[in-house]
């Protein structure tokens, strides 16, 4: 069972990208709203218990070493580029600007 209480996430936000339809490309955006029990503002419906997509830096560089130059964040079509360490995470509730996530 998860906590109820926010971890102290000690990370920023690198980069934050919205999908306007399911394939659509990646919309970069400086900020953005999160809803409670959707996502984001101006991202497609996702499923509830995927409303918000996390993605560590570090582990996207480490996945994609095997590319000659890497591929770009917005590959993985994850809503937040983090600069810190999820790992751990799984189960947690993390606070991300005024939002508050569950990491599932």
């Amino acid at each position: 069972m998860a906590d109820d209480r926010a971890e102290e996430f000690v990370g920023e936000v690198l980069a934050i990208f919205v999908f306007p339809e399911q394939r659509a490309p990646a919309a970069p955006l400086a900020e953005v709203q999160a809803v409670a029990g959707q996502g984001l503002v101006g991202d497609h419906p996702r499923s509830p218990n995927r409303s918000v997509t996390l993605l560590s830096q570090q582990s996207w560089e480490e996945a994609t070493v095997p590319f000659a130059g890497g591929l770009p964040p917005e590959t993985r079509r994850a809503n937040l580029l983090i600069g810190g360490d999820l790992a751990g995470t799984m189960g947690k509730r993390l606070r991300v600007g005024g939002a508050e996530l569950l990491v599932r």
